[in-house]
Formats: structure tokens, sequence, C-alpha cells
């Protein structure tokens, strides 16, 4: 069975709630207090994961919508 393919907007999104996430989770930190709290690094680590996959997926889906409506082909 091949995935559900998602519209390009869709990575997109997903990348700006990470960050969002990311920064709510960051807000009332220092670095001390962070490195001490193993599910905000967890956390984070996570969204930057979804941020990168997200990005690869974005990057495919971008270069076929590209390849198929642009003019210059």
């Amino acid at each position: 069975m091949s995935p559900i393919k998602r519209e390009f907007i869709f990575y997109l999104e997903d990348m700006l709630q990470s960050m969002d996430r990311i920064e709510e989770y960051l807000s009332n930190l220092d670095f001390k207090k962070f490195k001490q709290t193993y599910l905000v690094v967890d956390a984070i680590i996570r969204n930057f994961e979804i941020i990168g996959e997200a990005r690869s997926e974005e990057r495919r889906v971008g270069k076929e919508c590209r390849s198929r409506w642009s003019p210059y082909n």
C-alpha cells in the first residue's frame, strides 16, 4: 500500500507548527534548566526531526509540482 500523498502546504504547516512548539517549550527556560529537563529536550529533538522530515517531503513534492506545472518544461 502506498502512503497517502499530502499537499505541499501541509508540509509547510507541519514545519511551522513544530517551530511554534519549540519556541513554546523554550519560552521560560534558561539553558541550565533546559539541559536538566529531559522531557523538554526530547520534545524539542522530536520537533526538529519533524521539521527535517517535512522539509525532505516538501522538497520532493515541490520538485514534482515544478516539473508538472512549470512553463519552462
